[in-house]
C-alpha cells in the first residue's frame, strides 16, 4: 500500500506480538537498523508506529533513543511526554538488546526502568478499552 500510494517514503514493517511477554532482540535490532539507515539521511524523519501506540512503537523509539545515547529515564520521559499513553512496556527488553550491542550489563538500567514505571504508572486496559470503544463508534 505503502509503496503504490506514496512512493517517496521508506516503509519497514515489523510485525510482533502485543502479549505483555518479551519482544525478541532481533526485532529491536531490525527497527533500530532501519531507523538509522532512515535518519542517515539529509532532513529525514522517521515515524514509528502500532496499531494502538501503546507499547511496540513507544518500545521501539525508546530503543532508537538508546541507540542514539539517550539516558533510560530521559528516553522515557520523552517518549510519555509526547505519548502521555504510553506505557512502553517492553523497554526492559529494549535495555537488555542496547547492552547487548553496548557490551554493557543491562541490570543497572534495567532496574531504572523498572523504577520509571512504577513511578509512572499506566493504565494499560482503561486506555485500550478507550481505543476499542472509539474504533467501535468509528465504524
Amino acid at each position: 500500500f505503502v509503496a503504490e500510494w506514496a512512493p517517496g517514503i521508506d516503509y519497514t514493517w515489523l510485525g510482533t506480538h502485543d502479549d505483555g511477554g518479551t519482544q525478541d532482540a532481533a526485532w529491536f535490532a531490525h527497527g533500530v537498523t532501519a531507523i538509522r539507515r532512515a535518519l542517515s539521511q539529509p532532513h529525514a524523519k522517521v515515524v514509528v508506529h502500532c496499531h494502538m501506540g501503546v507499547n511496540r512503537a513507544p518500545s521501539m523509539a525508546f530503543a532508537a533513543l538508546l541507540d542514539h545515547g539517550y539516558d533510560p529515564v530521559r528516553a522515557l520521559d520523552a517518549i510519555r511526554s509526547a505519548r502521555p499513553i504510553a506505557a512502553v512496556l517492553y523497554a526492559e527488553d529494549a535495555v537488555t538488546w542496547w547492552a547487548g550491542t553496548t557490551g554493557t550489563d543491562p541490570a543497572p538500567a534495567r532496574r531504572r526502568v523498572r523504577q520509571w514505571h512504577a513511578e509512572h504508572p499506566c493504565d494499560t486496559g482503561w486506555i485500550i478499552s478507550r481505543i476499542r470503544r472509539a474504533e467501535i463508534t468509528d465504524r
